[in-house]
Parts: C-alpha cells; sequence; structure tokens
C-alpha cells in the first residue's frame, strides 16, 4: 500500500479552482486551463510511487478502470439521459463522441474535429473537456512498457529511468513546438505534445523515491510559486502561441517545483496544503473536472446564466457523485446508472447525425464566399445598404441579394466582434460605404463594449441596423443581446432588428446546428432584415 503523502490533495485543489474558474469565468481567468499541467505532473508522481519489481498488469488496470470509469459513466449517461428529456435534438451527432470519451481517444478525435470551424462549432459540447481524461487513459496504455524498461535500466544505474523521462518529456515539448503549424488545438490536444507534463511528474516520483532532500522553511518561495500561478491563471491566453514555444514548459516547471516543495516534509508546504476544505476539494477533484461541462452547457441552453450558482450546482454534484461511488453498498449508484444507461443510449440510438449536415453547410458557405468576392469585384455599388457580418449572415446571401442586389455584403465564417471594422475601412476606400449599415454579429463570441462603441463612433451619423443573437448553446447570446438593447438606448441611430425571436419561436428555420438558419430560414431572415429597413 502506497504511503499518504501530505499535501497532494491540496495541489490536486489548486489545479481544479483554477480549471474551474477557467471553464465558469474564461474573461476574468484566461489561463485557469494551465492547471491541467498540475494535474498531469501530479498524475506521473503518483503513477511512479508504485513498485516496480512487484507491478502487475492485471492489478494496474483494474485499479485504474475502477477508479475512472463508474464515475464517467454516471455523468455521461446521466448527462445523455437529462438533454434526452430537455429535448432530444441535443443528443444528434454525438455518437462518435461519446464513443471517443469511453474508449479513450476524445482528444485525438477533437482534433480531427476542429479541421475546420463548422466541424467545431456544431460539435461543441458538454464533453469537450474529457480530451484530458483521454490522455492519462493513453498514458496508462504505455505505462507497463515504461515500468518493464525502468526494471532493466535500474540495474545499470538508478538514475537511468530519470533522465530516460525527462529526454522523452522533451521530445514531447519539441513535439508541440513543431506541430504549431497545423494549428493550437493539435499541439493542444495531442498526447504526443501533452505528455510532457506527465513524464516530468514521473521524473520527480522516482528522484524522491530515491533521494531524501532537506530543505528549509520556504514558505515564502511557494507563497511566490504560488502567486506566478495566480497571475499565470488570470492573464495566460491560451491564443498565445508562445505558450506552445516553451511557456507551457516553464509553467509546468513552475508546478514541479511547487510539486517538489510539498513532498518534502521539511520545507514545510505539505502540512499547509493538508488544511481540510482544500484537502476535501482535492479529494473530490475527479467529480468536479467531470461535471463541469455538462452543467455548464445545460445552463446555457436553459438560459440560467448565473455562473456563481453553477459552480455551486457543481460543487453540489460533486460531493453526491463522490458519495455514491465510495459507499460500502453501492445500490443507488448502481440504480442511477442501469436508468441512465437505458435511457441516454435510446436517446443516442434515436439521434441523428449531424455529419451531412455539417458537410452541406460548409459547401453552401464555400460557394456564397465566392459569389461574394465575384459580386464584389466585378460591381459598383449603387445602392446604400452595406452588409457585415459572420456565417450567419453569409448563408443567407443569396436570399438578401435577391432583396436588394446592388447592396455590399461582407461576411466571413468565424469572424469575431472587433473585425467587422477592417472590413468596413476596406469597403470605405472602395467608395462604396454610404448611408446604411446593417451589422450581424455577436454569433462568434462576446460583444465587447469598448468594440462596439468604437464601431458605432467609426459608422458616425449613418444609420445602423444590428441583428441581434440566436445561438441557444453558446453561453454569451443573452448578455450580446441585452447589451444590445443598451447600445440601442445610448445611440438614437441604432436599431435592433430581432431574429432571436423570430429563430426561437420557428425552429424549423434552423439547421441542426441550432444556430444557422436552413433555406426556409434564410428567407426569414432576410425578410425580417426588409421588413425593419423598409418599416413594412
Amino acid at each position: 500500500m502506497k504511503k499518504y503523502i501530505k499535501g497532494i490533495d491540496g495541489l490536486k485543489a489548486i489545479a481544479i479552482i483554477a480549471i474551474t474558474f477557467y471553464h465558469f469565468f474564461p474573461d476574468t481567468f484566461k489561463g485557469g486551463f494551465n492547471g491541467v499541467c498540475l494535474f498531469f505532473v501530479i498524475t506521473g508522481f503518483l503513477l511512479s510511487q508504485q513498485d516496480f519489481h512487484s507491478f502487475s498488469i492485471r492489478e494496474f488496470y483494474k485499479k485504474r478502470i475502477k477508479r475512472i470509469y463508474p464515475g464517467l459513466l454516471l455523468v455521461v449517461f446521466l448527462t445523455l439521459s437529462v438533454y434526452f428529456c430537455i429535448d432530444s435534438f441535443l443528443l444528434d451527432g454525438m455518437r462518435q463522441e461519446v464513443l471517443s470519451v469511453l474508449l479513450g481517444y476524445n482528444n485525438w478525435w477533437q482534433i480531427f474535429q476542429d479541421a475546420d470551424y463548422f466541424t467545431r462549432i456544431l460539435n461543441s459540447s458538454c464533453f469537450t473537456h474529457l480530451w484530458y481524461l483521454s490522455i492519462e487513459l493513453q498514458f496508462y496504455l504505455i505505462w507497463p512498457l515504461l515500468v518493464v524498461v525502468f526494471n532493466k535500466i535500474t540495474k545499470k544505474n538508478k538514475n537511468y529511468p530519470i533522465i530516460l523521462c525527462i529526454i522523452l518529456a522533451m521530445c514531447s515539448c519539441l513535439a508541440m513546438a513543431l506541430c504549431l503549424p497545423q494549428g493550437i488545438t493539435r499541439v493542444y490536444y495531442g498526447f504526443d505534445t501533452r505528455v510532457f507534463a506527465i513524464l516530468l511528474g514521473c521524473a520527480i516520483g522516482l528522484f524522491y523515491k530515491n533521494y531524501k532532500i532537506k530543505g528549509k522553511d520556504s514558505k515564502k518561495i511557494f507563497g511566490l510559486c504560488l502567486l506566478v500561478s495566480i497571475l499565470i491563471f488570470i492573464f495566460v491566453d491560451g491564443n498565445n502561441t508562445m505558450l506552445y514555444r516553451g511557456g507551457m514548459l516553464l509553467i509546468t516547471l513552475l508546478f514541479v517545483v511547487m510539486l517538489v516543495m510539498t513532498i518534502y516534509p521539511s520545507f514545510g508546504i505539505g502540512r499547509i496544503l493538508e488544511w481540510k476544505p482544500l484537502k476535501y476539494i482535492g479529494t473530490i477533484s475527479y467529480e468536479i473536472y467531470l461535471w463541469q461541462y455538462p452543467v455548464l452547457f445545460i445552463c446555457n441552453y436553459l438560459h440560467f446564466d448565473y455562473p456563481i450558482v453553477q459552480v455551486f450546482i457543481v460543487f453540489v454534484l460533486a460531493i453526491a457523485l463522490h458519495v455514491l461511488l465510495n459507499v460500502k453498498k453501492k445500490v443507488v449508484a448502481n440504480g442511477i446508472l442501469a436508468v441512465s444507461l437505458c435511457v441516454g443510449s435510446f436517446g443516442l440510438v434515436q439521434a441523428k447525425d449531424k455529419k451531412e449536415d455539417i458537410e452541406s453547410l460548409k459547401q453552401e458557405m464555400e460557394e456564397n464566399t465566392k459569389k461574394m468576392e465575384q459580386d464584389n469585384q466585378d460591381k459598383v455599388s449603387t445602392s446604400n445598404l452595406v452588409f457585415v457580418g459572420d456565417s450567419i449572415l453569409l448563408g443567407c446571401y443569396d436570399e438578401i441579394k435577391e432583396m436588394y442586389p446592388d447592396c455590399v455584403i461582407d461576411a466571413v465564417v468565424s469572424r469575431h466582434m472587433g473585425e467587422e471594422k477592417t472590413a468596413l475601412q476596406t469597403i470605405e476606400a472602395n467608395g462604396q460605404l454610404k448611408d446604411t449599415v446593417i451589422v450581424c454579429m455577436g454569433t462568434n463570441g462576446v460583444i465587447y463594449d469598448f468594440l462596439a462603441e468604437e464601431l458605432m463612433s467609426y459608422l458616425g451619423d449613418r444609420t445602423v441596423y444590428w441583428v441581434n443573437n440566436y445561438c441557444p448553446t453558446l453561453s454569451w447570446q443573452d448578455s450580446n443581446n441585452a447589451y444590445l438593447n443598451e447600445l440601442a438606448q445610448k445611440y438614437s441611430n441604432l436599431k435592433i432588428i430581432d431574429w432571436y425571436t423570430v429563430a426561437s419561436s420557428h425552429p424549423e428555420y434552423l439547421s441542426s446546428d441550432g444556430i444557422h438558419p436552413n433555406e426556409e430560414g434564410s428567407k426569414a431572415y432576410a425578410s425580417l432584415i426588409q421588413k425593419e429597413i423598409e418599416g413594412k
């Protein structure tokens, strides 16, 4: 039986708190996702504490399965059951994802799914966060092989396993830098590019087994490391490419230092991290992690946009799950699992596959982009109307052009707030920015007030129509629409076109993603704009 090491649960608590804040307060805790690196380091350390000479593959996998799958199955199938009861449409396209989660290759599934914007937005999911679990499961597959190698090379030199782990970790870091041109998704989710944190944890664990350190009381140093970690959790943006060119390695090394100071009693940190509330959060950190996206997505779908309450719900569910899984008689847990397996599986079986819709939507956008580029190149607009927006506008290109043949339309897939101004400046340089501008922005992210104010200032006295958002599975829908209403009160030349009310009342207008208008919806979208502009 492994010796209990004080402070490990406290470190887990720090990691899960950072991740939780990132998921529920992403604008404030931009770098909270780095808590995953700390989890990986701890995983590697704990794995290396086993007795390699008496290592049993059967016992190893038995313990891993017992630790991981009961909670995972309960959360996954309970979530599927709730989705099925709320709206069976939510299960469309989820079969392959659920399979990837249960079989431990979800990280690679997400890499391939993120080949383009359409696949990403149509597959935003309550199980997206489980890529982390897949990386750990994949490491468990190679761990027995590493143990065999460790046993052999230890006979020559007890430091060789440590050196091997460090070499493999550096290879993983190099892979992260080399694979970056393939996209951030590739390096963020890839096993080969993220395994270095687990390997560094293993190296520390092997060092800990062989060497003892007599350090001095280092509370101030640990406090400084913790402060730096908090700053990282707040300010480090995941879209910064420097993070994947060595930045994440430096952050992981910081966590390694914190781990070393925790596991060696002479530093005096382990007993501080044994503070009961912190220790308990660390104890249930796995259950907390499992529940985060399911709660977040269901609350967002129901327009229950109260992050503090959502976090509270996650903690309550995590405690309940932990209790259910750790009582001697698991009658209740088994009963809930049996019912949710039946309901969730039935829902998955009858769910539709979104792949065809994704491909058709992608093809439509590509065709409309070609038409738009040709029209903007060949024709001089005599219309006062200029449209600027994202893929929602692009999908309605034909219908709007039919109503206003001479209008100017500039629409781009995955356009975020702030990017529309550059398009309007280009239109103005061509002498085509005239009296009326229709803005169709906000589907792809938060409409920040300073960007909206900047846009309105740039457009000056022109008449501006802004089409509000309908994207019920995305967290910013309600806040965007509420802000647009406030903005219209401030600017007398701004009028809001209420697409939200129309779309929410007519689900038949939408593609299977529940966001983009289908053919009938595109006609309704264009007609709504015409009605507002012409006052019909």
